[in-house]
């Protein structure tokens, strides 16, 4: 049995997915800090799963959330606060910033961060256009400046050509699976689907190891961030304005990659979502703990199709573009799984004194999984089959995306729902109000793709 801790969970969604990157704030007041990094890929081109780097993920992914086996007397039951005694500060937007605009994403094709999607951000003056991983799991920013792979770099940041690059004098580290290098607080202009930041601070590193990647562009809430970088740079659109009357930005991942984009800005009141989105209240810190809000909902059914067997119980899901799988408690994965011909792999994974008990699921590659999970309302939002394989083992099984482990977040038991999950969704998520992200909700649309 595992329990999370705040870092562990944000492992785990990492170290499921073949490359993304997450930062993690730390309790350290000094001017250094450590950042959860890169995780590797856990398939080849051929699809193939290589277990020794989907183990390596698994580690990873638990290290970044601090998540610890759970215990017996765990507490299971959530409360969600849906109002915030907060105001927002007025800040009047300049015209056309409350236009939603679009920003078509790229799919990595080159190991070890295939199937990951980027986004281009400029930096700079004149503007340096460079892809960077797009992540929902982290806040903080990060770029780097001299690549030394001998191919797929995706750009370096070249600050001594920029005009408005300002250095700090603050040093921070990344920290990868199987090293870590050290970087830079810096400030300089970002540009980002036609929004500016004047003087975002970022991290500037030597190197992301991220082939196709320049790297990494955390999406996560303000709470959440590093504060020994600085303001991440989606609470500095929240605070200028830049995110529509809705206050927020909507993502769509799409199955093959043609089409996947991320949408700045969405024109709605107050981040009510309309019809046929549903609306729920991310979990805040009272719960999560750390003073922080994270893109976190409160799980409390999963149902197999078509027999409807199904798990009830509340856990808090973190929901995660940069994760290639998703883990849920160990009966709800069994469930999950139940329709079809499987076998389960229990794999042991020590990590900072704690062993996760995560069970990997393969079944027949021409099989169907076939499941649905059910948040704080009635409705069920479908996962689609085509996406619930992770990749083949070259002998006709295929590795789900979906595992089992009993983890646990500050207390409250937890899972993840990562890319894979998303494929089938439409889904907005609205910062909410103030640098607390008062109000916060995501809106989840179920596609018919």
């Amino acid at each position: 049995m595992l329990k999370l801790t705040s870092v562990a969970i944000f492992a785990l969604l990492v170290s499921s997915s073949p490359s993304s990157v997450h930062a993690l704030p730390t309790p350290s007041a000094s001017s250094s800090s450590t950042i959860v990094g890169q995780v590797p890929t856990v398939t080849n081109l051929q699809g193939i799963v290589d277990p020794q780097l989907f183990q390596e993920n698994l580690h990873q992914t638990f290290a970044k959330y601090g998540f610890v086996p759970v215990v017996d007397n765990a507490t299971s039951t959530l409360t969600m606060n849906g109002t915030g005694s907060l105001h927002a500060r007025r800040v009047y937007q300049k015209r056309g910033e409350d236009l939603p605009s679009r920003i078509d994403l790229g799919v990595i094709t080159t190991e070890p961060a295939i199937g990951l999607y980027t986004a281009n951000m400029g930096f700079g003056t004149p503007t340096q256009t460079r892809p960077l991983l797009l992540d929902t799991g982290s806040s903080d920013l990060f770029i780097q400046t001299s690549c030394n792979l001998p191919t797929g770099c995706g750009g370096n940041y070249l600050f001594r050509k920029s005009t408005t690059y300002r250095d700090t004098s603050r040093d921070s580290s990344l920290s990868y699976v199987s090293d870590s290098v050290t970087g830079r607080v810096v400030t300089d202009r970002v540009t980002f689907g036609g929004r500016t930041i004047e003087n975002q601070a970022f991290l500037m590193v030597s190197d992301a190891h991220t082939p196709g990647a320049a790297g990494n562009i955390g999406l996560g809430l303000n709470a959440q961030s590093n504060r020994e970088i600085g303001t991440p740079f989606v609470e500095n659109l929240r605070a200028t304005g830049q995110l529509g009357h809705g206050n927020g930005f909507n993502l769509r991942l799409d199955r093959n990659g043609n089409d996947a984009y991320l949408t700045l800005g969405i024109s709605e009141k107050e981040g009510a979502p309309t019809v046929p989105y549903m609306k729920f209240n991310v979990m805040y810190p009272e719960l999560l703990g750390r003073n922080q809000t994270q893109w976190a909902l409160e799980m409390k059914v999963l149902s197999s199709h078509p027999d409807r067997n199904s798990w009830q119980g509340s856990i808090a899901v973190f929901i995660d573009s940069g994760s290639s799988s998703s883990f849920v408690p160990r009966e709800a994965a069994r469930i999950a799984h139940s329709q079809v011909e499987h076998f389960v792999e229990t794999v042991s994974i020590p990590l900072q004194g704690q062993v996760y008990d995560v069970d990997i699921y393969f079944y027949p590659c021409d099989a169907k999984i076939d499941y649905s999970i059910q948040f704080t309302d009635w409705r069920q939002f479908r996962s689609d089959p085509r996406d619930q394989a992770l990749g083949s083992d070259g002998n006709g099984m295929c590795q789900s995306m979906l595992n089992g482990v009993d983890i646990e977040y500050n207390g409250l038991r937890a899972g993840i729902l990562g890319a894979p999950w998303l494929k089938s969704k439409d889904v907005q998520f609205h910062v909410g109000s103030g640098p607390s992200n008062t109000g916060a909700t995501i809106g989840i649309m179920q596609l018919r793709n």
